[in-house]
């Protein structure tokens, strides 16, 4: 498996022999990045396995700003390769859930050491987590499946998270124009095609969705994904896939952090 490297570096020659070293070993590297608003681009276009992050970087924020961010909002592993090498600036990296921390050697990096430490932290990171793809949905309510449905036929389906528009437990117009009533503790996964699969709670599938979905009012969860979200409308609602979602006053700060963790705003 090919490996996605993440490398934040303000020194362009620092960042080109560790690129021609990773590439050797067969990883892809994404394109010269040296700054924490460029970082924030290159991940929301395409999310890495694993970012080597400088805390030396150019503009306001530095690389400590952005593993705060790695670490709360993408669940991403980063390690941090810095000549900034004292205990104040080393527990403050602590506290930001790094997966190690490597002092630059000079006059040239220890390329080496770094490459093992990529692998045992990618290894580590695999054995504790298996990403979900999707969500499983229904294409009816379980006591309609036990009581309509023959054993052959197919009533559970995969989901992929980027197919996903967004989730509701309000009442739901399918494609085909039959009105679906929502029993308690269900919702409605709405697709790109308009398909509509049934699934547990809002509340409950909050627990397992990725970054990208964000709950904005007590009947919506809305997928973020780039080529769904088109936009704010007078900051009170979002238009996701040419559809209006108004953004309710109890979710409205969450929603705006969301917002601003995946595009910069000036």
């Amino acid at each position: 498996m090919k490996y996605n490297v993440l490398i934040v570096e303000d020194e362009a020659i620092l960042y080109d022999g560790l690129r021609t070293a990773l590439e050797k070993e067969r990883f892809i590297v994404d394109e010269y990045t040296k700054s924490y608003n460029e970082a924030i681009k290159r991940i929301v276009a395409k999310t890495p396995d694993i970012v080597l992050l400088d805390i030396d970087l150019k503009g306001e924020k530095d690389g400590l700003d952005l593993g705060k961010v790695l670490s709360s909002t993408y669940k991403i592993p980063f390690i941090y390769i810095t000549n900034i090498d004292n205990e104040t600036t080393f527990q403050q990296g602590l506290k930001t859930n790094h997966q190690h921390y490597i002092v630059k050697t000079k006059p040239s990096l220890n390329t080496k050491e770094i490459i093992r430490t990529i692998h045992t932290v990618l290894n580590r990171t695999q054995q504790e987590i298996t990403p979900e793809q999707g969500l499983m949905g229904t294409i009816d309510f379980k006591e309609n499946i036990r009581n309509n449905y023959s054993t052959n036929e197919i009533t559970r389906f995969p989901i992929n998270f980027e197919d996903i528009i967004y989730i509701t437990n309000k009442d739901f117009t399918a494609k085909n124009g039959k009105n679906i009533v929502l029993q308690d503790n269900y919702s409605c996964i709405v697709t790109k095609n308009k398909q509509a699969f049934y699934a547990s709670s809002l509340r409950n599938l909050m627990q397992f969705l990725p970054v990208t979905f964000v709950r904005v009012s007590a009947n919506f969860i809305i997928n973020l994904e780039k080529g769904n979200f088109d936009g704010l409308i007078n900051g009170a609602y979002l238009s996701i896939n040419n559809t209006k979602f108004k953004i309710e006053k109890t979710y409205k700060k969450e929603v705006q952090k969301r917002i601003a963790s995946f595009y910069l705003q000036k």
